[in-house]
């Protein structure tokens, strides 16, 4: 297959079948336990006026945060609702854009020791901003406890940064890219010189890529089973293969199927395997 050809047909499988994500700078405004909120509750605010009306039956008197820039910002509340004792946080991790959306991803830490006994109603919170962003915002939270870190949920969500059923590599082949070089090296391997690498900010992300190398039809792909925390400061990404239905009659092209994932940089060493 030439190279025009190849980054035509990556180009393809870009527009068509990936969800490529880009960060969005994010500003926590305030966060805290006290709050008149007793239900899980997420909230986006883009005017002065749609957060004054529900700043004063969540705070009271309390005074609302200053200097927002209404005209480049919008805000979003996360909301836990009530909870039986001390201890409990809720924190944004990230904002990212996927497809035409923004996804907020925030993550709730459990109390431990004296706090996760000290009975008294609370009702955690945070309130972050960042710049305007067309389309709907999205919520997906996690629950970090502190207790058992090694459990069964994903240290970090699953976000996708590209995907696609069309490369170079001829067997399957995983990396952890965490500098601009690591990636470029990478790209020209996997799409030749024809497609440039794509923006991603690695002060923030590390990219995790899965490529399974030539598959004789359609219907193959990479899927990102979990992303385990095993160790202190260690977290594994496995992943599986996706197969065609057997007996399916399929076009004769060969693939070469791709997933790229991002997670947020951290002291954590990262590693990949096949379940």
């Amino acid at each position: 297959m030439s190279t025009s050809s190849l980054a035509a047909l990556l180009l393809l499988s870009l527009s068509s079948g990936a969800r490529a994500q880009s960060s969005v700078p994010f500003t926590t405004v305030k966060g805290g336990s006290a709050s008149n909120v007793s239900k899980p509750m997420n909230k986006v605010f883009r005017s002065p006026e749609q957060f004054a009306e529900y700043w004063s039956p969540v705070f009271g008197a309390a005074l609302m945060p200053k200097r927002i820039d209404w005209g480049r910002n919008e805000l979003v509340a996360v909301h836990l609702g009530h909870r039986g004792s001390y201890g409990y946080q809720v924190s944004v991790i990230s904002v990212v854009r996927e497809g035409g959306d923004t996804v907020v991803n925030w993550c709730e830490r459990l109390p431990v020791g004296s706090a996760a006994v000290h009975v008294r109603p609370s009702s955690p919170f945070v309130i972050a901003s960042f710049p305007i962003q067309p389309g709907k915002v999205l919520f997906r939270g996690v629950v970090l406890d502190p207790r058992s870190p090694f459990g069964s949920g994903n240290a970090y969500p699953i976000q996708t940064f590209l995907s696609g059923s069309h490369c170079l590599l001829k067997t399957e082949t995983t990396a952890v890219l965490s500098d601009r070089k690591a990636l470029t090296d990478l790209w020209l391997s996997a799409f030749g010189r024809a497609t440039p690498a794509p923006a991603c900010d690695l002060t923030k992300w590390r990219l995790v890529a899965v490529f399974l190398g030539q598959r004789p039809t359609p219907g193959y792909a990479p899927t990102i089973g979990h992303i385990a925390r095993i160790g202190p400061n260690e977290v594994k990404v496995t992943y599986t293969e996706t197969k065609p239905e057997p007996g399916k009659v399929l076009a004769q092209v060969v693939t070469s199927p791709f997933v790229i994932i991002q997670i947020p940089v951290t002291a954590d060493a990262v590693s990949v395997e096949k379940a």
